[in-house]
């Protein structure tokens, strides 16, 4: 039904004059709230009704409901819109209206809520990753600054070894077995104390290592068992020796040198 049709059908005379059940008239109201041509001949009809019955001071009956059709043609309606407020039912009206705008409004203020909510949410799941991130990130970085301090640490032990004149440097150059392999050992002979410097040894099998000997009189005197790596080594503490050597040894090291698998060797300059 279009809105001309729904004003021909002669409900909203129905509506102003009280005949109209509570859904009727809700339905009403809800028409003249979406339409404004609905809204505008339902204001001119209760202005007309308005003005017989000031011209009667009388209430209106059910007859007049003709007239009041037969007088809407020539009455003028007012300009500015106004609530839509029946004669009979006004207070009814009123709180009809009252109730569904407050209902939209809190339609309204839950669908907000829930946008408000979800957004917080999404908010909250990205500021989480974030910080995550930057807590991943942090912690990298302090491993690897925990990493150079550690390794800058060593170099300056390095260094002090290397520029104490109480050591003596001996360089163990290699052998028919790695002819490319070479290392030094500090030895501190007061302090009993040796550290090893590796140039080249190759990386050995799963189960083998590299033993450190002191040679003293000819009689070789363990001095440790260790694997490549960069930095000084401290080995074990030598008293006295003529000379250094490494040989490669069954994980644990060993009681004797396999001379066999001999790697380098060095002579103590005297």
């Amino acid at each position: 039904m279009t809105t001309e049709e729904y004003i021909a059908s002669g409900v909203l005379e129905s509506y102003v004059m009280g005949e109209l059940s509570d859904k009727e008239m809700q339905k009403v109201q809800c028409m003249a709230l979406v339409h404004d041509d609905v809204r505008a001949e339902l204001q001119k009809i209760e202005l007309t009704f308005e003005q017989m019955s000031l011209e009667t001071s009388e209430t209106p009956s059910k007859g007049l409901k003709e007239k009041i059709w037969s007088e809407i043609e020539v009455s003028k309606p007012d300009p500015s819109p106004s609530a839509i407020i029946s004669m009979n039912d006004g207070k009814r009206e009123e709180s009809t209206n009252r109730f569904s705008f407050s209902r939209a409004a809190s339609v309204a203020a839950i669908i907000g809520l829930g946008v408000l909510s979800y957004s917080l949410y999404q908010q909250n799941v990205e500021m989480d990753e974030r910080i995550s991130s930057i807590q991943s990130e942090f912690e990298g970085n302090v491993a690897e600054l925990e990493s150079e301090r550690s390794r800058l640490s060593h170099l300056q032990n390095d260094i002090s070894v290397f520029k104490d004149p109480m050591f003596t440097e001996v360089k163990m150059m290699g052998t028919d077995n790695a002819p490319k392999s070479f290392a030094k050992v500090y030895w501190n002979a007061s302090q009993q104390e040796v550290f090893l410097s590796i140039g080249m040894m190759t990386d050995l099998p799963e189960g083998k290592v590299y033993q450190l000997w002191a040679l003293d009189g000819g009689v070789p005197v363990d001095a440790g068992t260790f694997l490549p790596q960069e930095n000084l080594i401290k080995m074990k503490s030598i008293a006295s020796s003529q000379a250094f050597a490494v040989t490669i040894e069954d994980e644990g090291g060993a009681e004797s040198p396999a001379l066999e698998t001999l790697q380098v060797i060095g002579e103590i300059s005297v």
